[in-house]
């Protein structure tokens, strides 16, 4: 089995170091690590490729914004021929250990699930519900089969921290015009796909969101 990691990223140096370090705690040894860098800015990309020499480090020469970059993330897993990736941003850190292999078991079992993300933790309103599933439980629902548990919803695809089936990128990348979260999932609802979450409706958050400098007119 072969899993990408690819992660996104748009000039903000004061995340990324620690949402890499954060990595560690993922199970997994990844076939191809990719950062796809939407910063347009020459020095910060010399300063990646310095700073992360065990990934391979894909630069936009002009800012595309977070539709481009997930598109040339998807783009890159695809051409790399994985099963799966592991995608996430730079300023998501995962905060407790995870392991790979219940995900890709759901993935495989569960063929209409388009996506096993991290619960995760993020802005004022999330912390103050309790986390992203918390502050609107309607939209989820929580399965079981044998040892594995997941929520699941076909609101949105999410940018969260997520393992997701080469498949669906390529599927993505020949019916989506805009790579944001509502539009991909516009396009797989109909197919009958729907994104998921391992564990339960009320476990806790395993990653968190850290980005509340955001860059203005780009979506990150």
């Amino acid at each position: 089995m072969s899993i990408a990691l690819v992660l996104r990223c748009d000039g903000r140096r004061q995340y990324i170091e620690q949402s890499i370090a954060s990595l560690s705690h993922i199970d997994c040894d990844f076939t191809y690590r990719f950062i796809v860098d939407d910063s347009g800015d020459k020095e910060y990309a010399d300063w990646l490729d310095a700073t992360f020499p065990t990934f391979e480090c894909i630069h936009h020469p002009e800012r595309q914004g977070m539709s481009g970059g997930v598109r040339t993330a998807f783009a890159t897993v695809v051409r790399s021929g994985v099963d799966y990736a592991f995608a996430t941003e730079d300023d998501m850190q995962i905060v407790s250990d995870v392991s790979l292999s219940p995900m890709i078991e759901l993935l495989e079992s569960q063929p209409h699930l388009c996506q096993i993300g991290l619960k995760r933790l993020g802005n004022e309103q999330e912390m103050a519900g309790g986390g992203w599933v918390e502050i609107q439980p309607p939209l989820y629902a929580e399965h079981h089969a044998g040892d594995l548990t997941w929520i699941d919803t076909d609101w949105l695809f999410f940018f969260s921290p997520s393992l997701i089936p080469r498949r669906i990128m390529e599927f993505a990348l020949a019916n989506v015009s805009v790579f944001l979260e509502t539009e991909i999932m516009d396009a797989l609802r109909p197919q009958g796909y729907r994104s998921s979450f391992i564990g339960g409706m009320y476990d806790p958050p395993l990653c968190r969101h850290v980005g509340y400098a955001r860059s203005s007119g780009y979506r990150w």
